[in-house]
């Protein structure tokens, strides 16, 4: 897991040293929203970000709906039969709350959650009146001239699975709009 603490890396082999596997829950489609500002009009200079990660609660209660889920998977009869068992270790950052209480695994989303690396929706395409839209439908950024976005930003709703192929087609709209924006 790239970019992953070695403390968090350790916490995640088995306890007993032996064999072990990793549940990952995904939540899709959240409620929590990040800023993406520039710093000046200085083309190289670095933008502001802030993710906005975790952000709406409801988003932290669906992670904690889903350990419950995984939870339950894990008393199911094939998983009892391969000797399933949850590592019950406590958490850093955590230790002092109860274990296995909502407000336990609050803090746990807290500190473990992570994004799945696939950013989109900080350039949102959106109406000429959508104060939160900084594309139009031709994918150009509104106010500066000779410029459009052609990833995965301009969704301002992120499909339900990777984002690659909607990047794809988004960037083979972009090619046709350039081209007709440029008579060819």
């Amino acid at each position: 897991m790239p970019g992953c603490k070695i403390e968090i890396l350790k916490m995640l082999q088995p306890p007993t040293g032996g064999r072990g596997f990793l549940l990952m829950p995904t939540a899709l489609q959240l409620k929590s929203r990040g800023r993406l500002r520039l710093r000046s009009r200085d083309y190289q200079a670095s933008p502001m970000i802030d993710p906005g990660f975790l952000t709406e609660e409801s988003d932290v209660d669906r992670l904690v709906s889903s350990i419950r889920l995984t939870q339950a998977m894990i008393k199911t009869e094939p998983m009892r039969k391969i000797g399933a068992q949850l590592d019950d270790r406590k958490r850093p950052g955590c230790e002092d709350l109860l274990y296995d209480s909502d407000d336990y695994w609050r803090c746990y989303v807290r500190h473990f959650a992570a994004t799945a690396h696939h950013g989109s929706g900080t350039c949102k395409m959106g109406s000429a009146d959508d104060n939160t839209a900084v594309v139009d439908s031709r994918l150009r950024v509104k106010g500066i001239k000779s410029l459009r976005v052609a990833d995965a930003s301009i969704m301002p709703l992120v499909v339900s699975a990777n984002t690659n192929a909607g990047t794809i087609m988004i960037a083979e709209k972009a090619a046709d709009l350039i081209k007709e924006d440029n008579n060819h």
